[in-house]
């Protein structure tokens, strides 16, 4: 499985913006609770952390994600980019809740598809 940083980069997320380390902290957890049924929880959870990690509010928090994203899209709207978020390809990036549920699943279903096919080896 590719790192949470390295699909991050493939969608042209870089680690110049602050919002690209919230977005690992809450990737992290979510691949760290492994939970594919409902990785919202643990997303809603994250969020909640990093509130007083950083003593910050969501409202804050999710903006920096917001940017990071409207960066990634203004620069180069990747392959994988727009084939996750058709409509990053017409300038329109992803929401927050929705980049980061997709990209929960996407996660999950990465390790998934890797434990799967060692199994089968």
């Amino acid at each position: 499985m590719q790192s949470i940083a390295g699909i991050l980069f493939s969608l042209g997320l870089h680690p110049r913006y602050k919002g690209y380390g919230y977005i690992v902290y809450v990737l992290t957890k979510v691949v760290e609770s492994n939970v594919l049924a409902c990785p919202t929880i643990t997303i809603k959870q994250s969020l909640s952390e990093l509130e007083s990690i950083y003593s910050s509010n969501q409202c804050a928090i999710k903006r920096s994600i917001s940017f990071a994203l409207h960066k990634a899209c203004e620069s180069e709207c990747t392959e994988m980019m727009s084939a996750l978020f058709p409509n990053s390809v017409r300038g329109y990036p992803p929401t927050t809740t929705e980049f980061l549920s997709v990209m929960s699943v996407y996660c999950l279903s990465q390790i998934h598809n890797s434990e799967h096919q060692k199994k089968d080896a």
